[in-house]
């Protein structure tokens, strides 16, 4: 038993919860394809472990062992499973393995249940199954649709490294192929150096794969590996690995993977020439085989002839629908070959005519790093008609979707569409190309119209591209995402499900339904989702993303911070968008490298273009951003930093493309008396932004103390406006009354707003005391001491619930005490308020709110040479705000 406690790394314990965490931690490092015998001990550590804890004893009583089970027609079951897996003809026979499933343990309600449980755990150590039979017992036991279920009660990391991939992929070596096919041990052993050979390659590769072909069972894909690597490594007999290989390839005509070991030896080898012979030799026969095109491509570039090896990918490209993987792994390809002949341009013939520049376009749009306006400048040289018609449609519309010319790129598309449409009528040309080409052009459409903010369009051509192309993979994928960009999430979530429905294991199905389960908030559907992306590829990232904006939005920070633990300890810890998660765990502890992080992140993502594929990571990143920037250029305001804070909000509304006139750039010009600053903005202002604009410029007169040219523009904008100022901010209109000198007016004003604020069921304290200052002022002792009191409970209860904005409540109560004629009290507040923080959305080094009531204060106890000081010290201080040149106008006009 000691032996076992030291396998699981941990001390002798009885509790279950670390026996099993030691377990999950150890078999993270222990594969059990790779490392089969490594498995199969921690497995029998693990169940000593916990028989252990169950009963304190140590001796060992595996739960599948025949004599522990109480059920004997389970127990005959059992048996015969045990034959089937130890005969290994029968092991990889799918007849053998549907009579056990036909069996009546298998078929009883009371019994089939058990007879699973049995079976898993019977799996966690025999486990070396061809990959019909794990289809078989998926389609049996639905193994897929209850894998949360059944992580919960058996090891996660075995369902997701061993019985996810055997149900989705075929295994690396077909049992079938081994000769004789007896002896299951024997075979074990030899998959195991196999895999070995093929990881490590090399010297040692090639010693592990002639170990295993020593042995008693032996299959052609070892062969084919052996010959490959003695051929790789010069040995003395190169010659006759190569004839070994290509013997294999005649014996097993119809075997793809000898094949392309044989294909992809020869090039590695660099025999380049036969290898481009025997690739097209195959291609006359099955011409449409992505890898023999993709390794044809690779001899050809190998051999120099980039420009023939580039044609083959991107005619490849063109020719079918593959799945969303293989067409990633030709761009891949592709993107390497254009980057090497734009590294030497001379490599294309320069005759100065559109074919020229047709082809500079195509290798700078399929590059690694496309530059589209380089491509936008080859494409003024083109001549249409002098051009492939295809070759055209599929530059231009990358450059007016680069351009954001949609209305352009949708005229563009219909053109091409009617044309093909009538091409495909009159079967001309190859059809299949032609109907791979209708349905890219259906899914360019479908976002072309998204762009343009035309829902009807969208929906529209999502019912085009359906019926016609109803099995294609990528039509409805761009669908699912066409529909979670209209902020569709339903149909969105409907239309990936009937992907899952015909392939459970699609892995852009689970992604489209991952994103659009997170729009419509349906985090568990989003998480499940994610963690299906995981299972299918481990090593792909964006299945853990999924889980951690789950995690994120729902303030699962230490959670969120296993995963990228996780992620980290697997060395995948450098993509940007799982640098942003990792930015926000720490933003608290560190602001200001948080938001260097964030415009690093942005960044890094914009020039890669990875932004625009992932819109939820853009619009966190541009949340975080904006409001790190809100932070920072508030305490260069506060710090009377004034061009700073230009500078810094200027360069993030041009990263993120927030328009200045949604920032506070009017606010800080006017802050720090950048008078022509300011009047140079707002004439540079859009002219469908006339009627902001001269409300702005009217405000700005104010600030500037511009009274009479105030007033003026007040009464015609007021005139020709009629409707505005309430639109905008009716406070103009006090600022006007007190200017004027008009109590009355005031009175009536906020009598107007208190009726208003009640009705919205806004904050009304400051409408109240507002209220009662006008009513003090006009001699109505009995209703300002009404509004008054209003005024102070609901300054209290502010107080109670917002401690943030407590200088705000203070300096507004010292206002309030003073109306009711307590000025002690009024100035208590004032000194509380003067020693408090600043409140939070302040932009100012010190609470101009005090010096404002202050003022107010000493109009209501009649000491006016006092609130003419202040008044004048206000408006030095704080030039932005009316409210100090209004009473001290006032005072003037009142002759105060």
């Amino acid at each position: 038993m000691e032996a076992n406690w030291r396998v699981l790394g941990i001390d002798p314990t009885v509790d279950k919860a670390v026996i099993t965490k030691a377990y999950r931690a150890k078999l993270k490092n222990t594969n059990p394809e790779d490392d089969p015998e490594g498995f199969i001990k921690l497995r029998g550590a693990y169940e000593d472990a916990l028989e252990y804890a169950k009963t304190g004893n140590e001796k060992k009583a595996k739960s599948n062992d025949l004599n522990n089970i109480d059920n004997p027609v389970l127990a005959t079951w059992g048996e015969k499973l045990a034959v089937v897996y130890d005969d290994f003809a029968k092991r990889i026979d799918e007849k053998c393995w549907k009579e056990l499933f036909a069996d009546e343990v298998c078929e009883s309600i009371e019994s089939n249940e058990e007879a699973f449980e049995y079976l898993i755990e019977f799996l966690m150590d025999h486990f070396f199954l061809p990959h019909s039979i794990w289809v078989l017992i998926d389609d049996k036991y639905n193994i897929q649709g209850r894998y949360e279920d059944l992580c919960e009660k058996w090891p996660k990391e075995f369902f997701d490294r061993l019985v996810i991939p055997a149900i989705k992929w075929e295994e690396a070596l077909p049992y079938r192929l081994f000769v004789p096919g007896k002896d299951g041990e024997i075979v074990e052993k030899y998959l195991g150096l196999y895999r070995k050979a093929d990881d490590i390659r090399g010297r040692e590769g090639l010693e592990a794969i002639t170990e295993a072909e020593s042995l008693s069972e032996s299959h052609p894909y070892g062969k084919a590996l052996k010959f490959s690597l003695s051929a790789q490594n010069n040995e003395e007999d190169y010659a006759g690995s190569i004839v070994g290989l290509e013997e294999l390839v005649e014996n097993y005509p119809d075997d793809d993977s000898i094949r392309n070991m044989y294909l992809g030896t020869l090039c590695a080898v660099k025999e380049y020439k036969k290898c481009e012979d025997k690739c097209r030799e195959y291609l006359s026969k099955d011409r449409d085989n992505w890898v023999l095109n993709n390794t044809l491509a690779t001899s050809l570039a190998e051999a120099g002839k980039l420009e023939e090896a580039f044609e083959i990918l991107k005619s490849t490209m063109r020719k079918r629908n593959y799945s969303f993987e293989i067409m990633g792994a030709l761009g891949v390809h592709r993107a390497q070959i254009a980057d090497k002949i734009l590294e030497d341009i001379s490599i294309i013939k320069n005759n100065g005519d559109s074919d020229y520049y047709k082809k500079l376009a195509w290798y700078t749009m399929c590059s690694s790093k496309p530059d589209m306006k380089k491509v936008a400048a080859y494409a003024k040289h083109i001549v249409p008609e002098e051009v492939d018609a295809y070759d055209y449609h599929s530059i231009m519309t990358d450059v007016y979707a680069e351009t954001k010319e949609y209305d352009k790129l949708v005229a563009c598309n219909e053109e091409l569409i009617e044309r093909i449409e009538y091409e495909i009528s009159n079967s001309d040309g190859d059809l299949e190309i032609k109907n791979s080409l209708l349905s890219s052009l259906y899914t360019t459409q479908m976002e072309a119209y998204r762009h343009l903010g035309d829902i009807k369009s969208s929906k529209d051509c999502i019912k085009k591209a359906l019926d016609r192309f109803p099995d294609n993979e990528l039509v409805r994928i761009a669908v699912v995402r066409t529909l979670i960009h209209i902020e569709d999430f339903e149909g969105a979530a409907d239309a990936a499900s009937k992907i899952l429905e015909k392939d459970n294991l699609n892995y852009f199905g689970w992604y489209c339904l991952a994103e659009a389960a997170f729009g419509m908030w349906d985090d568990n559907t989003a998480f499940e989702a994610g963690t299906r992306m995981i299972q299918i590829f481990p090593n792909y990232i964006s299945g853990y993303l999924f889980q951690l904006r789950v995690l994120i939005r729902n303030n699962a920070y230490d959670q969120a911070s296993e995963v990228i633990d996780y992620l980290n300890e697997k060395d995948m810890g450098d993509d940007p968008n799982l640098r942003l998660y990792k930015t926000i765990l720490y933003e608290n502890d560190d602001k200001e490298k948080a938001y260097s992080e964030y415009i690093e992140i942005y960044n890094e993502l914009a020039r890669d273009k990875d932004i625009t594929d992932k819109p939820y990571e853009k619009e966190l990143l541009e949340s975080k951003i904006e409001g790190h920037c809100r932070d920072k250029v508030r305490m260069l305001r506060r710090e009377g930093k004034g061009e700073e804070a230009v500078r810094e909000l200027k360069t993030i509304c041009e990263l993120i493309d927030i328009p200045l006139d949604r920032s506070p750039l009017l606010s800080i010009y006017m802050q720090f008396s950048m008078w022509d600053e300011a009047e140079a903005y707002l004439a540079s202002r859009d002219e469908s932004m006339k009627q902001e604009t001269l409300y702005d410029e009217m405000v700005l007169n104010l600030c500037k103390g511009d009274i009479d040219k105030f007033i003026q523009f007040y009464k015609r904008f007021n005139m020709n406006y009629p409707n505005l100022l309430q639109y905008y901010s009716d406070i103009v209109c006090y600022h006007y009354l007190r200017l004027c000198g008009d109590l009355k007016g005031q009175k009536d004003y906020w009598y107007k707003r208190v009726k208003k604020s009640t009705d919205d069921e806004g904050d009304v304290f400051s409408v109240y005391s507002s209220l009662a200052f006008s009513l003090r002022r006009l001699g109505k002792r009995l209703g300002a001491r009404k509004y008054a009191k209003l005024a102070l409970t609901e300054l209290e209860n502010a107080l109670k619930n917002d401690p943030n904005h407590e200088a705000l409540y203070l300096a507004e109560m010292s206002r309030t005490y003073a109306v009711l004629g307590d000025f002690d009290k009024a100035q208590e507040s004032l000194v509380k308020c003067r020693k408090c923080n600043l409140c939070s959305t302040c932009d100012y080094s010190e609470c101009k709110d005090s010096y404002i009531f202050e003022m107010l204060i000493e109009m209501l106890k009649g000491n006016y040479s006092k609130a003419h000081e202040i008044a004048r010290f206000g408006m030095k201080e704080w030039p932005d705000d009316p409210d100090f040149i209004c009473h001290e106008y006032e005072m003037k006009r009142l002759g105060v």
